[in-house]
């Protein structure tokens, strides 16, 4: 099961609506895809020679329609079923859960910094990476005192557009990359207040 926190969610919005489209999409597209091959079949009536003139009348548009609708909504269905998937994996040298994560999600004491995507709750903090670039899909979950150093950098993806990702060097002496920004000038405005916010908590 996903996410129950109402602040998690919202930030995969984005996928959850794409999800629902893509399924919408493909259900439209197979009652056109079917309606047409209804409406060939008993044009056909058994007769091979007749294939060629059904092409000719008005209900190919269902069958091209129907066919490009429901190919386009089971992709869009599928990819981001597969991104919710991927998003649930969550890396923690401590063993913080799905279930720990929601429990403190919507707290008082918990701020969502919606441009890094990363939530700080009293104890730890989580990191909700979607690296759409790099096809990376994931969490990363710190206890405070887990955190040696935490810096911001630029890099160059592998499609030549900058990104600035957030890095975390844990006790564990393993570098961790704790949320991914495709830079505008608003987000990097923004980055850089929740780097400094991240640093508080940390102390």
């Amino acid at each position: 099961m996903f996410y129950k926190s109402k602040r998690i969610r919202q930030l995969y919005m984005v996928e959850i609506k794409c999800l629902v489209g893509g399924l919408i999409f493909a259900i439209i597209g197979l009652i056109l895809l079917s309606s047409g091959l209804i409406q060939s079949s008993k044009a056909v009536d058994g007769d091979l020679s007749k294939i060629i003139d059904v092409f000719k009348d008005s209900y190919v548009i269902y069958l091209l329609l129907g066919g490009m609708l429901t190919v386009m909504g089971l992709t869009m269905f599928g990819l981001d079923l597969v991104l919710l998937i991927c998003a649930k994996n969550i890396k923690s040298i401590s063993g913080i859960t799905q279930e720990d994560i929601d429990k403190v999600a919507d707290d008082e004491d918990s701020v969502l910094l919606a441009v890094s995507k990363v939530l700080l709750s009293k104890d730890f903090m989580v990191g909700f990476r979607c690296d759409v670039g790099a096809q990376i899909f994931d969490q990363v979950a710190f206890k405070y005192d887990e955190v040696k150093k935490i810096y911001g950098e630029h890099v160059k993806s592998a499609y030549g557009t900058t990104k600035y990702e957030i890095t975390v060097e844990a006790t564990d002496d393993n570098k961790y990359v704790l949320s991914t920004v495709y830079n505008s000038k608003y987000e990097m405005e923004r980055v850089e207040d929740d780097i400094k916010a991240i640093q508080e908590r940390i102390g």
